[in-house]
């Protein structure tokens, strides 16, 4: 028995070793994966405003998919670049979203 616990701690230790490189390794692509989403998220919001601002108003559709998106944003931790998107965007003339005009015409045929 006593020949057997050097072994014992030798395979406890190189697990512990192995288990924490494993969930470093895992905690740093969770981060990378994280900060990638939050670019993407932040594109597609500022690609939103910059559409919306062009024409010179927003949808009630666009509202909700931008609103959606912001507040994925802010939970994943975005910064205040975003606020200020949001509060522009806020300022603009809000639209019907001729798509759902159209379901209404073929709703009433």
């Amino acid at each position: 028995m006593e020949h057997i616990t050097p072994w014992i701690d030798k395979v406890i230790w190189a697990i512990t070793i192995y288990l924490g490189r494993t969930v470093q390794k895992l905690h740093k692509k969770d981060k990378a994966q994280g900060h990638a989403i939050l670019s993407i998220l932040r594109k597609d919001i500022i690609g939103i405003w910059e559409k919306a601002r062009d024409r010179g108003y927003t949808t009630d559709y666009e509202y909700e998919t931008m609103h959606s998106l912001i507040c994925n944003y802010y939970d994943m931790g975005g910064n205040g670049l975003i606020h200020k998107v949001e509060k522009m965007y806020d300022q603009l003339e809000m639209r019907t979203d001729p798509l759902d005009r159209k379901y209404e015409n073929k709703a009433t045929s």
